[in-house]
């Protein structure tokens, strides 16, 4: 939650290649709405890697019209990377390999707050190394860029090669299961406790008559 964890205006974070910090999901805050007239400068580094993954998850930040009231922007030692930019649709790809061990992610907001349309940002920065130095014992190959990322990352709800070869249809989430798991089984409990309800209303009203009968 970056604007919230970032009280000087800028913060440094370190990724690790041991016991699966090698990636770290960036959000604005914790509950919406976001912070207004705030500011960050937020530095990645992986010394480690060879280059760091970026995936855009989700931008929805404000914007009027024509430009962006709140923005983020991402630039490396060198240059920008990614333009001032407030929502997804203004990105031609969704994932980029980085072949930088540091990129600075500025997030700027409008002095007004922001409505709870507004859901910011969830960005997902990964340390890779290049396929020549993969160690297939300790990583994985993502299919589309064809850099490694830690298995510790497999199947862990976060598409960190941003193609979704980490994240396949067979992945067993360790018992963190969402309600898709859970879907089938709440859909057969509804069609029971319906049937079972109408059963119910035609006992007692069949149970009505027969002691008028009487």
């Amino acid at each position: 939650h970056v604007l919230e964890q970032c009280p000087s205006g800028e913060v440094s974070l370190d990724l690790s290649h041991s016991q699966g910090r090698s990636s770290v999901v960036v959000t604005l805050s914790k509950h919406l709405p976001y912070p207004g007239d705030s500011s960050c400068n937020l530095t990645i580094n992986a010394p480690w890697a060879d280059g760091l993954l970026f995936v855009v998850r989700m931008i929805n930040m404000r914007w009027d019209n024509s430009r962006c009231l709140d923005h983020m922007k991402l630039s490396d030692k060198h240059q920008v990377l990614l333009a001032p930019l407030c929502s997804a649709r203004a990105i031609g790809t969704r994932f980029v390999a980085i072949p930088e061990k540091q990129v600075t992610l500025e997030v700027k907001t409008h002095p007004s707050t922001p409505s709870h349309n507004y859901t910011g940002l969830n960005l997902a920065f990964t340390g890779y190394m290049n396929e020549i130095r993969c160690d297939l014992d300790q990583m994985f190959l993502c299919q589309k860029t064809r850099v490694c990322i830690f298995k510790t990352l497999l199947c862990d709800q976060v598409d960190h090669c941003g193609d979704r070869s980490d994240e396949p249809q067979d992945c067993e989430y360790h018992g963190q299961q969402s309600w898709v798991d859970w879907a089938p089984l709440l859909s057969w409990c509804v069609i029971y406790a319906l049937f079972g309800g109408a059963f119910f209303r035609v006992y007692c009203r069949k149970r009505r008559l027969r002691l008028k009968d009487q």
